[in-house]
């Protein structure tokens, strides 16, 4: 936040989405463990468990707050619509997602 406020962002809102990041990550481990024996024939069992203690560490770690995810919303200082329409979507009771946009580079949408 300091980054973004020192770059003349202002922040409007910002949430701490690490349980969900957690909950995200025990998901994926749970669904990779049920597909051992294809992954395995694929990729060996090295790779398997490779990745196994990656996603059991990395739950471990977003469980007791050392990894997280913060979803931060801020507009640039100076515009004057951007900041209204940032208040307008963010206010108690409205919160909205704004406009779907392309993603850059051709990711998913929603």
């Amino acid at each position: 936040i300091t980054q973004l406020e020192q770059t003349a962002f202002e922040v409007q809102s910002s949430l701490n989405l690490g349980i969900h990041y957690a909950r995200t990550m025990q998901d994926w481990l749970k669904q990779w463990e049920s597909n051992r024996a294809v992954i395995e024939q694929r990729h060996g069992e090295t790779n398997w468990r490779r990745w196994q203690v990656f996603l059991t560490w990395s739950l471990r770690i977003a469980r007791r707050g050392g990894s997280t995810v913060q979803f931060i919303t801020a507009v640039k200082s100076g515009s004057e619509q951007a900041r209204f329409n940032a208040q307008r979507r963010l206010a108690p009771g409205v919160f909205q997602l704004p406009p779907e946009t392309p993603c850059p580079g051709g990711g998913p949408s929603r």
